[in-house]
């Protein structure tokens, strides 16, 4: 089998693509192929080379966008050059073509600007887009995705799509999120106890490769169950774990290794290589490869992370297809894996092997044997501290957190499926662990959140009355939950919630609480007018916040709301629009909403269809001051407030303009 050379260009489905600059750098036989392909094409105008060796040897020329000019170069013809015929086949790309992802592999390591696309490559894996990439190979797709993450790609710079305004400014390097640089990744709290064999060591042993005299390596063996199974059936077994079991000697070459759901939950993709090439070398006949599939796992409560997800927990999962899985083994191994079931294939160094288990599976013959539950006694190769007391402490912060969030003691099916299979293997009731979790968490605290999760349900009840509320049997169950252990009764959060309603409407109070708020530093107040920002919301007392949740229920949605303004003696709301405000000394305006509390009107004034420019001169009194533009923003208007005096507040753009060009006074940013 072919070798290629020093970890230079992109290997996708047993081809390696090397782009022309790096041909120097490759091993003198492959670059012979590629140059005797050309010799084929000499008009012809190319810059990437696909050698294809996974069948024969053979070299495509492809002709991409000039990697410079374009951060996903498209490619626009490819010649296929038979070797052994001299034949080329010429295809064209027209309407959506395929498109060029992580350019910086197929460069040579000196090339200029190599590490500027790394910086790309590395803050789309952190946005997530990278998830699913033999969805998103074309550009209509790519296209797609980046849409819906709302971005763009402006000069090798990540920008907001929906910020016209946005500015491509040279990419600093350094300040690019690496993998050293994202949040640390808590491997072990991945491992599961088990009261069977795992899927891939369950698939071995019906191949017929679970035998007496045969040797096991199970290479991150977590809590060691599969193994203590292994042995309890005669077999020659022994597992490695870098946090169970880190005992190093057991990491010799056996006959069969396991790499069992270990690559899907290691973050870093050049890391998952390793760890594969690793167990590969230890494996004299056969290794078995399991991963997690897409659509096996939930990630709606989880976020991306490099080409997977991160969970609550601190643990990271990167979901494959089977052929996405198929290809990245072919890719590392050089081998062709053998598929032995939904995420797990097999890899053979035997041939004879191969040929006999293919041939068993073709003729239905049943290689299995029986092998007995788990042993439930704690196993040698786990350190320690005892396994139930070990899975409390790794659930604990999971189930205080969740404690916190809904302000009391959860229902056994509020706690996530994974942690509640957790401690079913460990043997630990939802009861015990509650209790467990409920005793680290200060009085003060859970106070806090229980009086915090009062006003969310008051509110939603006081809202209620103006669509209608459902009656108990209606309610969700979380909430009906919520209302027994915080108010005692539906009865109870009605009373509350009016109360609510009544406070909102008090004029004096809105008006006490809105001076505080300012006197903090938490929004503006002038005259009767208070504006505050919109993610200075929950800061907001309840007072308050109910006034703006009702402008909101009647309004429908406010939720691009950037500034909210209170009009304290009209009972009115007005809702500020600014698209532009986090990127823009001078954000403008582009839509009003008024709403009248008292006869619930709602006015909506689009400042942009009318060619009116209204902006925000005095952005910085919206602004904490620990953030990055802060004391340019105020050094900006400071320069504003010596050319105009008072009138700065009242000024319209139009008025403005002219002195501040007559001034030169340049914009910060």
């Amino acid at each position: 089998m072919e070798k290629e050379g020093a970890g230079l260009g992109k290997r996708v489905g047993g081809a390696l693509y090397v782009h022309r600059s790096a041909l120097d750098h490759l091993p003198p036989e492959h670059a012979a192929l590629i140059d005797a392909a050309a010799c084929r094409v000499p008009h012809r105008n190319w810059n990437v080379a696909k050698v294809d060796f996974a069948n024969g040897g053979g070299v495509s020329l492809l002709s991409y966008d000039d990697f410079a000019d374009s951060a996903f170069p498209v490619l626009n013809e490819s010649y296929r050059v038979d070797l052994k015929t001299g034949a080329v086949t010429v295809r064209c790309y027209g309407k959506n073509p395929p498109i060029l992802h992580r350019k910086e592999l197929l460069l040579p390591p000196n090339a200029p600007e190599r590490d500027i696309y790394v910086a790309l490559t590395r803050e789309l894996e952190r946005r997530g887009l990278f998830v699913e990439m033999t969805k998103r190979g074309r550009q209509d797709a790519w296209n797609a995705a980046l849409t819906e993450a709302r971005i763009e790609v402006r000069d090798h710079l990540v920008v907001a799509r929906d910020d016209p305004a946005s500015k491509v400014t040279k990419l600093d390097i350094s300040n690019v999120p690496s993998f050293n640089a994202m949040p640390q990744v808590v491997r072990h709290r991945t491992a599961i106890g088990r009261n069977s064999l795992s899927a891939p060591m369950a698939a071995l042993n019906a191949a017929g490769l679970l035998k007496s005299g045969v040797s096991i390596l199970d290479y991150g063996c977590g809590r060691g169950d599969d193994v203590r199974a292994l042995r309890a059936a005669g077999i020659d077994a022994v597992g490695w774990d870098p946090h169970f079991a880190p005992e190093r000697s057991a990491l010799v070459p056996r006959a069969i290794v396991n790499l069992g759901f270990v690559l899907n939950v290691v973050e870093n993709p050049l890391e998952r290589r390793d760890v594969l090439r690793r167990a590969f070398a230890l494996a004299e006949r056969c290794l078995a490869v399991a991963v997690m599939l897409v659509g096996k796992g939930e990630v709606s409560g989880q976020r991306p992370h490099g080409d997977g997800f991160l969970t609550s927990r601190g643990t990271f999962q990167r979901y494959y297809t089977q052929a996405e899985l198929r290809a990245f083994l072919l890719d590392t191994l050089e081998v062709t894996p053998v598929a032995a079931g939904p995420g797990i294939f097999f890899i053979f160094r035997d041939e004879e092997l191969e040929q006999r288990v293919l041939s068993r599976r073709q003729t239905g013959m049943i290689g299995a044997r029986p092998i007995p539950s788990v042993p439930r006694q704690p196993s040698s190769i786990m350190p320690g501290t005892s396994w139930r007391q070990e899975t409390l402490e790794a659930v604990r912060d999971d189930l205080v957190n969740l404690f916190l969030r809904i302000g009391r003691v959860p229902h056994a099916d509020e706690i996530p499926k994974d942690l509640r299979s957790q401690l079913a293997s460990a043997r630990l009731s939802v009861k015990m662990a509650l209790a467990d979790a409920f005793a680290a968490i200060p009085a003060e605290n859970l106070a806090i959140a229980a009086a915090r999760r009062a006003d969310e349900i008051g509110r939603f009840f006081a809202l209620s009355s103006f669509s209608g509320r459902a009656p108990y049997r209606r309610l969700s169950p979380t909430l009906q939950r919520d209302l027994r252990a915080i108010f005692g009764s539906l009865t109870a959060a009605e009373a509350v919630a009016r109360r609510m309603l009544f406070d909102a409407g008090d004029g004096a109070a809105l008006a006490e609480d809105a001076h505080s708020h300012a006197a903090a530093g938490i929004g503006q107040l002038a005259g009767d007018k208070y504006q505050v920002h919109a993610r200075d919301l929950p800061k907001l007392t309840p007072r308050l916040r109910t006034y703006i949740s009702v402008a909101q229920a009647l309004a429908g949605s406010l939720d691009n709301t950037t500034i909210y303004r209170v009009h304290l003696a009209s009972r009115k709301l007005t809702a500020l629009v600014y698209p532009d405000f986090d990127t823009s000394a001078l954000p403008r305006l582009s839509e009003r909403t008024k709403v009248d509390l008292c006869t619930g009107e709602v006015i909506v004034f689009d400042h942009q269809a009318d060619g009116r420019v209204s902006v925000m001169m005095e952005k910085s009194l919206y602004m904490a001051g620990d953030e990055k533009r802060y004391r340019d923003q105020a050094k900006f208007e400071l320069d504003l407030r010596s050319l105009f005096g008072d009138r700065l507040s009242t000024l319209t753009f139009a008025e403005a303009a002219p002195m501040i060009m007559k001034a030169g006074l340049k914009l910060p940013y």
